[in-house]
């Protein structure tokens, strides 16, 4: 506590007499606190109990400190300049509010931090590229808050059978992942969702790597197509909502159904948009007739449903859309193992599974994880990943309850009733 009060009081000296455009920003002082992403919980923790001791000399009006954190500011602006969203869709907050939800995040962050040497916690947060958004104005843009009713559709379940499992799984590793992607402030998860796990799938099915076949899909017009008239293959309208939600498993049967452009031909606004109805109907990646005769309409819902065995076992052959809830803590998460519980229930986001492993985590021992491809860009998570934790039922945040396989999985003829939210981003 002595070292991190003389850091502090250097700091406070250095603001001071430097000014918040003077000399702090860019002097190694400056930098020490200007820490954006760190390697371990131990790295976090320190960092964090730097920043409160600031707190604590900031909440008294203390000129020095308040200059710190504006520099601490300015230097986070620049280093997330890449990855702004603001262009074009535009994030409604003024700039006093971005300053006033960097701040309460910064003290948010730190205290999540010095938490995991207790622990408390298998993860740890950052000032990532969310940093400046408070979480309320940040679940408008990059969520889609779930609607109260539901609806029944018929989902064909797909079982899988039992493997040995190994210690751990990776078509990252493999060569098998497409790069991480920007949904940008659009609720679109789905579509990312959907493309992501059809690109990683072709690859594994053909033998290839993404380094041998680069493959880049449309979100663009999975975002602008998946709705009326294009219809489902028993006939009904596609009715996901674009930028305001929509569902994976219609991007799937989409895609299985009409094709999909490359990324190169459709390229990716971040915006509603009029579909192209001259799209090119992709050979390779287009669906067939079914084996039992019928027409299979590209997807299922893994079964026995919020099962992470089934999770697992599926994941030997394919990677797997799935929903989640997020809540203010997936925000701002920089690495480690996921575990914090949510508060609440309904899903509001789609990510990609791509992996699971029984990794071993200092003060903990081995947590058995899903790894996840998330689509907010590089700046989040591990380089936009996530390790999340596995456990019974229905997952943390029910990461493990809505799970869909793509075409060709191993059909059943088993159709069920249930209940799926009207709309995911």
């Amino acid at each position: 506590m002595i070292a991190n009060n003389l850091f502090v009081a250097t700091i406070l000296f250095a603001a001071s007499a430097a000014g918040v455009h003077g000399g702090l920003a860019s002097s190694p002082i400056g930098r020490q606190l200007a820490i954006f992403s760190f390697d371990d919980a131990s790295s976090a923790a320190n960092w964090g109990s730097q920043v409160l001791e600031l707190k604590q000399m900031y909440l008294k009006q203390d000129e020095g400190a308040r200059k710190a954190v504006a520099a601490l500011y300015e230097q986070w602006q620049a280093a997330f300049a890449k990855y702004d969203d603001r262009e074009g869709t535009k994030v409604d907050m003024s700039p006093s509010q971005r300053m006033e939800a960097f701040v309460s995040n910064l003290w948010s962050v730190a205290e999540t931090n010095v938490r995991n040497p207790e622990k408390k916690s298998k993860y740890w947060q950052s000032m990532n590229r969310f940093a400046d958004i408070d979480f309320a104005t940040f679940s408008r843009h990059y969520l889609t808050p779930i609607e109260p009713d539901f609806e029944d559709i018929d989902i064909i379940d797909i079982d899988f059978k039992p493997v040995n499992f190994i210690e751990c799984l990776d078509w990252d590793a493999k060569g098998k992942l497409t790069p991480v992607k920007n949904q940008g402030a659009c609720g679109s998860c789905w579509a990312f969702s959907a493309a992501a796990a059809a690109e990683s799938n072709y690859l594994i099915r053909n033998g290839q790597t993404y380094a041998s076949n680069p493959i880049d899909l449309s979100e663009q017009q999975l975002v602008d197509c998946v709705n009326a008239p294009r219809t489902r293959v028993d006939g009904s309208s596609m009715t996901s909502g674009g930028c305001s939600g929509g569902r994976s498993w219609e991007a799937m049967e989409f895609i299985y159904k009409y094709g999909v452009y490359p990324e190169s031909k459709y390229p990716y606004t971040a915006s509603d948009g009029t579909c192209q109805l001259d799209f090119l109907l992709s050979k390779e990646l287009k669906g067939k007739t079914a084996t039992s005769g019928a027409s299979s309409p590209g997807w299922g819902r893994l079964a026995p449903s919020s099962d992470p065995e089934a999770i697992k076992t599926a994941l030997h052959d394919q990677t797997l859309s799935h929903y989640i809830r997020v809540e203010q803590p997936f925000q701002l998460y920089d690495g480690g193992i996921f575990d914090t519980p949510c508060t609440s229930s309904g899903i509001n986001h789609a990510t990609l599974y791509y992996g699971y492993c029984d990794s071993k985590l200092e003060n903990f021992g081995i947590v058995d994880t899903f790894k996840i491809k998330n689509s907010w860009g590089s700046g989040w998570g591990e380089n936009g990943k996530m390790r999340l934790e596995k456990t019974a039922g229905d997952g943390i945040c029910e990461a493990q309850k809505y799970v869909w396989v793509d075409e060709p999985a191993e059909w059943t003829s088993k159709i069920s009733k249930v209940p799926r939210p009207l709309l995911s981003g």
